[in-house]
């Protein structure tokens, strides 16, 4: 993992995806501009881990560019068994950080990788200062419970 640099491009960028984000319909440009300063760019190579399942949750993630895969192991005796592939302009992460609860899933790369991030106590500020973003995060989490609930079945 290396931080990358974020300028005024990946600002242009991310509004830009945003507009295609089924996560961001209904976010009105002022609701964007208090989530935006605080983002960070993380770069990872393909094979490299973004979070692992049992870590603390600690960011909440948006895929800038690149590919990857969502890994689950049920149970201690269990295979671990791939649930899932996000692309650009996809979300993971909420659910840890929504329960301030562990990792549910293991994330890897699949191909050169670069996420915007909301660490921690960013995610809680700008979720009580938005309560859009919450609403849409809680329905996404919840979803994805569902979704992982019945790949594992």
């Amino acid at each position: 993992m290396q931080k990358a640099k974020l300028g005024s491009k990946e600002f242009q960028d991310l509004l830009s995806l945003s507009k295609n984000m089924k996560f961001f319909v209904g976010f009105k440009i002022e609701q964007l501009e208090i989530l935006m300063p605080q983002l960070q760019i993380f770069a990872y190579e393909p094979g490299e881990y973004v979070c692992k399942q049992g870590d603390q949750g600690d960011a909440f993630y948006i895929i800038y560019d690149g590919r990857v895969s969502i890994y689950v192991k049920p149970g201690f005796f269990s295979k671990t068994r791939k649930v899932t592939e996000l692309a650009p302009g996809e979300v993971f992460g909420e659910m840890a950080l929504l329960d301030q609860s562990r990792r549910t899933a293991s994330v890897q790369a699949d191909t050169p990788l670069k996420l915007f991030v909301l660490e921690q106590g960013y995610f809680e500020a700008v979720y009580k200062w938005n309560p859009l973003f919450y609403d849409k995060i809680r329905d996404l989490a919840d979803r994805r419970r569902k979704e992982n609930s019945a790949a594992l079945i």
